[in-house]
């Protein structure tokens, strides 16, 4: 499983980089908000700021992509399946703080998932099980 983008807190050039955007998805109509400020990114689904330093327009599945670390906003960008509206030079700040996470990342301490532990072998169901109740039960 490939992991995903995000914004590790306090990588934003040491806590400098303050922004407010606004995302677009129009295919589905969802809307966010999202600022970066104290090298913490926040974000609201369901709302625009009126004048954003810059808005993003993708779709759903792009955006999807993006998170899941198999595609590159700026690559989509570049291929028209994206839109920025604004200041480009704050969205490039931005995206120089992005990190990719693995799919287990831990988000909070002690939100790991436990060792996967493989399942004991179950038995053969083709193998002859002798009748409940018979002898030597």
């Amino acid at each position: 499983m490939a992991g995903g983008a995000g914004h590790p807190s306090g990588h934003a050039e040491g806590g400098d980089l303050k922004f407010i955007a606004n995302f677009i998805t129009p295919d589905n109509g969802e809307k966010f908000v999202v600022e970066v400020s104290n090298g913490t990114m926040t974000s609201i689904k369901g709302e625009q700021v009126a004048k954003p330093d810059f808005t993003v327009r993708i779709k759903r599945s792009e955006l999807e992509s993006v998170m899941a670390g198999k595609a590159l906003l700026v690559d989509l960008l570049g291929q028209g399946k994206a839109e920025l509206i604004g200041n480009r030079d704050v969205f490039d700040r931005f995206r120089a703080t992005l990190a990719t996470f693995p799919a287990n990342f831990e988000i909070m301490p002690g939100t790991a998932s436990a060792a996967v532990v493989a399942p004991a072998p179950k038995a053969d169901p083709l193998k002859h099980q002798p009748a409940a109740g018979g002898p030597g039960q």
